[in-house]
Parts: C-alpha cells; sequence; structure tokens
C-alpha cells in the first residue's frame, strides 16, 4: 500500500473542520490534521509534516506544520494541483509550486527561516528513504532548489 494509498484510509473517517485561505485572489478550503492521522507505523516519522490535496479545492495541512509556514505550503499545494495533469508534468509542475511557495515565504517576510525549516525536512526525509533503501532522486533534487534559493539570499 502507497502511502497516498494509506493516508486516504487514515482520512477517510476523519473530519477536520474546514477552513479558508486565499491564495492569490483564489479561496481554498484547507483542514489541520491532528499528528494522530500520521501515527501509523507504516508512515515515515516526518510524514507528520506531509501537506496535500484531499479533494476540489480542497487541501490538508499537518497541525505539526508551523502556522506561520502553513500559508506558503499550501501556495505550494494550490499551484502543483489546480489543474488536472499526467505524471509526465509532475516535476514541471512541482517545481512552478516552489517558485509560489517561495514568493508566499519572501511575501510574508519569513523567507530565510522558512528555507531552514524546508531544508532540514528535506534533510529527514532523504534520510528515511535512504535507510529503508528508497531512490531519493526528487527529495534530492528538491533540496537543491531550496539550498540554491538560500544561497542566493546571501
Amino acid at each position: 500500500m502507497s502511502l497516498l494509498d494509506l493516508l486516504g484510509e487514515k482520512i477517510s473517517n476523519y473530519k477536520p473542520k474546514g477552513r479558508v485561505a486565499i491564495i492569490d485572489e483564489y479561496p481554498i478550503i484547507y483542514h489541520i490534521l491532528s499528528p494522530d492521522v500520521f501515527s501509523d507505523h507504516r508512515f515515515p516519522p516526518i510524514a507528520n509534516h506531509f501537506a496535500g490535496k484531499c479533494g476540489y479545492n480542497s487541501f490538508y495541512v499537518s497541525e505539526a506544520i508551523p502556522e506561520k509556514f502553513r500559508l506558503p505550503i499550501l501556495a505550494h499545494e494550490f499551484y502543483e494541483y489546480r489543474e488536472p495533469y499526467d505524471t509526465s508534468q509532475r516535476r514541471h509542475r512541482h517545481h512552478e509550486a516552489i517558485k509560489h511557495e517561495v514568493r508566499f515565504a519572501r511575501e510574508l517576510g519569513i523567507l530565510p527561516e522558512y528555507l531552514e525549516y524546508r531544508l532540514e525536512l528535506y534533510r529527514r526525509l532523504i534520510k528515511y528513504c535512504e535507510s529503508k533503501g528508497e531512490n531519493a532522486t526528487n527529495e534530492k533534487e528538491d533540496f537543491r532548489i531550496f539550498k540554491a534559493i538560500r544561497r542566493r539570499m546571501c
């Protein structure tokens, strides 16, 4: 069972309260999930920092994600998933979403600490993938992108 299937199974009976955020004039609904949703031993330890799409114009963020970082992360999810696409476009859409995520963090005045937060998450995710013998190519690429952004700031 994939992590996405497992997450779907775990939240199917979970009834979070929807909230509204505005992403570049687009209202979206998001839910804050309790870390309990991610407590299953099949999730990686870092899963309680995940965010994603859970329906049409509906997203989730983990309660473990610091509140000041939630809007940039929601912007990332919105721009990555706002329109359907096939898997051949995944990395391109993901990279475009990172640009919007970083823009939001910059506009909120939290970019330096936000980048440190994201880099630490990727360090932990890469370490977890490698400990399981899994390919961490995409995670390493994302780590390099955030690191390059941080380097350009200095």
